[in-house]
């Protein structure tokens, strides 16, 4: 009990300290009084106002700059909502995306505690050297180079101390700020932001242990294994635990045209062997690296491609590749059917989905971009606009799509930098071809063939005990009908407005009546029956007009 207190107690003044920096140094001040956030501060209306210098920014730049402030959590959640651009408005997509995960390292005191923790108080006796500065330092862990005693180059990565903990506190904010949002905000329902948030935080779990950073690198070698001009750094199991990653250094140039021909290689070569190996890793395997920037990429002296950091993959299930591969075909076939019908399948299509809509506007989009310049066609973005396209017309794609098209908008970027005259189709269209023979080879036709039978023998299967459900709650009386009525809204509000007339007649007509009986009963004297029906006439001539008002307003 005292620890779940102690919990509540540092989550209430964790979230004061957020929104006390959204709000007081940021501006941020209408969003939180829309959420009712604002009582949770001392607030003054004259503190309400973003401080002098932010005041000039758009709501994108402060944003961006709010989440480098709240440290760890949000710096990824920034990042997470940079490939969301299916309910994060583009300006605010640009913008963090401009987010740099760098902050100032921690002392090197704080990390030897950590190292003392994951490989023992005699850590430094694994290692032949070990510096103490690091080359790289993020908001969750920062990286330094060392050597085996064997005298391999590894590079360790070494998890802030308490970062986890106040990881933690934020990720419990942010799931009760989704929740506010989607109670509040009828709008943004259909998003589904409390699952949003829940696979946010098993994202950031995920980056949190190393051990799945290190399993990710040793799939991915495996994957790519064929793939001659692709490589991965080796883990280092002995050396790594979930605080501590121990990986050998890939040492080459960086994804840079003047560094790469000062080295003697051919840039364009580079950004085609780069994008080529993004393209095979999302629509070969399935499974990609999520934030493949410069940072992240090394060319070997050998000329292979090195990927790094693979705390962010993309993991898609056998079933989506297929459907993948064959949005992949219809966009470069232009047939819009054909993708829509594919992107029904990947997703959950709403109920008053409109596909003869979303099937006229795909074919608009893509004609569009069929009579454009193939230098101004750009994969990454024909892609996010598809994804864009579906969502409006209420077919939600798998999360792990909008992560897709980051990569390849990413790896767009990086392969446009090396060589200006990229052209990603020409990359594609190869592959898609490629993937279209393996479709139809006949040992792949005959495992479909299988896994169809598989499917339809596990359906027959369960025929019998629906079938048995089915009459047992018919037999019980527990079966329940759902039935939608379509097109009755009209007729009741008909139903409603004659409803209204007959009783306001009604009224109207009683206190006529009530009126006449006071005058005649006034006119003999008649007392006290007289004022009896004069009361009923006024209330009954009262009812009446409260009634037509009340039928007026609900008219308009």
């Amino acid at each position: 009990m005292r620890l779940r207190l102690l919990d509540a107690f540092r989550d209430a003044n964790r979230a004061r300290q957020i929104l006390h920096i959204l709000v007081f140094k940021y501006g941020f001040h209408r969003m939180a009084a829309q959420l009712g956030l604002v009582r949770m501060l001392p607030i003054r209306r004259w503190r309400l106002r973003a401080q002098q210098r932010y005041q000039q920014m758009n709501p994108g730049e402060r944003l961006r700059l709010a989440m480098a402030d709240l440290g760890p959590a949000f710096i990824k959640l920034a990042q997470v909502l940079s490939t969301r651009a299916d309910f994060v408005p583009a300006a605010i997509v640009s913008e963090l995306r401009r987010l740099q995960d760098e902050v100032p390292p921690v002392d090197f005191s704080a990390i030897e505690g950590v190292l003392c923790e994951e490989l023992g108080p005699d850590w430094e006796s694994r290692f032949a050297t070990f510096e103490r500065e690091p080359v790289a330092a993020a908001s969750i862990g920062q990286v330094h180079r060392a050597s085996l005693t064997d005298g391999t180059p590894v590079m360790v990565k070494v998890q802030r101390p308490g970062v986890a903990e106040a990881v933690e506190t934020d990720l419990r904010f942010v799931d009760d700020l989704a929740g506010v949002i989607h109670g509040r905000v009828p709008a943004v329902r259909r998003y589904a932001l409390p699952q949003f948030a829940r696979e946010f935080a098993d994202i950031l779990h995920d980056e949190l242990d190393y051990t799945v950073e290190a399993h990710n690198a040793e799939v991915m070698a495996e994957l790519l294994s064929d793939n001659s001009s692709i490589t991965m750094p080796r883990v280092i199991a002995d050396q790594t635990t979930r605080r501590v990653l121990t990986t050998e250094r890939l040492t080459g140039t960086r994804l840079d045209p003047e560094s790469l021909r000062a080295r003697g290689f051919d840039p364009r070569q580079i950004a085609e062997r780069y994008a080529l190996a993004i393209l095979e890793m999302i629509f070969e395997h399935g499974f990609f690296h999520g934030d493949p920037h410069q940072g992240n990429v090394v060319v070997l002296d050998d000329g292979r491609v090195g990927f790094i950091d693979l705390g962010m993959v993309g993991r898609l299930p056998s079933g989506s590749v297929r459907e993948l591969r064959e949005l992949l075909i219809s966009v470069f076939e232009l047939d819009a059917g054909a993708a829509i019908d594919v992107c029904a399948e990947l997703g959950a299509a709403g109920d008053e989905v409109d596909l003869q809509g979303a099937r006229r506007a795909l074919a608009r989009l893509l004609t569009h971009y069929y009579f454009l310049p193939r230098k101004d066609v750009h994969l990454g973005e024909m892609l996010a606009k598809i994804l864009r396209l579906v969502n409006d017309y209420d077919i939600r794609l798998p999360s792990e799509f909008t992560l897709l098209v980051k990569a390849l908008l990413v790896a767009e970027g990086v392969a446009t930098q090396l060589d200006p005259g990229f052209d990603y189709n020409e990359v594609a269209r190869p592959l898609a071809a490629r993937i279209q023979r393996q479709e139809w080879a006949p040992d792949r036709a005959l495992h479909e063939l299988r896994r169809a039978i598989r499917e339809a023998r596990r359906q027959m299967m369960t025929i019998p005990g629906r079938l048995s459900r089915l009459i047992g709650e018919v037999e019980s009386g527990a079966l329940r009908v759902r039935i939608k009525q379509e097109g009755l809204e009209q007729t009741h509000r008909l139903h409603a407005a004659l409803a209204h007339r007959i009783a306001a007649s009604i009224l109207i007509g009683a206190s006529l009546v009530a009126y006449v009986l006071w005058a005649t009963s006034s006119a003999r004297g008649g007392w006290p029956a007289s004022w009896v029906t004069a009361v009923g006439a006024v209330v009954g001539t009262l009812a009446g007009v409260g009634l037509l008002y009340f039928i007026l307003r609900s008219r308009r």
